[in-house]
C-alpha cells in the first residue's frame, strides 16, 4: 500500500512541499536545541565550579573552627589552672599564642613570684607575645597579663 501511495506523483509533491516547508524550521529548532544544550552546559560548568569552590571554602571554614576549639580548649585549661595559684611558688601555664604554639621556654614565667617580679621589658615582651594592647605602667601591664591569664592578684 504505501508503494502505490509513492507512485501517485500528487502524494511525491505533497510530500516534497511539506520536507521544503519543514526543512528550514527543523534546522532552526535544531539551532535553537543546540544553544539552549550549549546554555545549560555552560550553567553546569560554573555550577560545578562554584561548587568546588564552596566546597573548599567550607572545608577550610571547618578546619578553622576546629583549630579554634581547640586553641579555646587548651586556653580554657591553662586558665583554670593559672587560677588556683596563691602563693609566689605556685607553677603557671602559659596560654596558647594566637598563632597556636607556645612561647620558647625562658619567654613565659614558670611561677607567680617570677610574674609579680616581671618589670617593664618583661611584661612588654609577653604583652607582644599575646598580642595584647600595649601598656605604659607595669601596674597596668601586669594587670592585663594577669586578667588574660586568668592570675589572681
Amino acid at each position: 500500500m504505501a508503494e502505490s501511495l509513492l507512485a501517485d506523483p500528487k502524494i511525491v509533491q505533497m510530500i516534497m512541499e511539506i520536507h521544503a516547508y519543514l526543512q528550514p524550521h527543523i534546522a532552526a529548532n535544531n539551532q535553537r536545541f543546540d544553544r539552549f544544550c550549549a546554555n545549560i552546559n555552560r550553567q553546569f560548568e560554573e555550577t560545578t565550579q562554584k561548587l568546588a569552590q564552596q566546597l573548599t571554602e567550607s572545608t577550610q571554614n571547618v578546619l578553622d573552627f576546629e583549630k579554634q576549639a581547640f586553641w579555646g580548649e587548651r586556653a580554657d585549661l591553662s586558665r583554670s589552672l593559672n587560677s588556683t595559684a596563691c602563693q609566689d611558688t605556685a607553677k603557671l601555664v602559659p596560654l596558647p599564642l594566637p598563632n597556636g604554639g607556645y612561647p620558647a621556654e625562658g619567654e613565659f614565667p614558670e611561677t607567680l613570684g617570677e610574674f609579680m617580679s616581671l618589670e617593664g621589658p618583661g611584661l612588654t615582651a609577653l604583652l607582644e607575645l599575646y598580642k595584647l594592647p600595649p601598656q605604659d605602667q607595669v601596674i597596668d601591664a601586669r594587670n592585663t597579663l594577669a586578667s588574660y591569664l586568668n592570675i589572681p592578684l
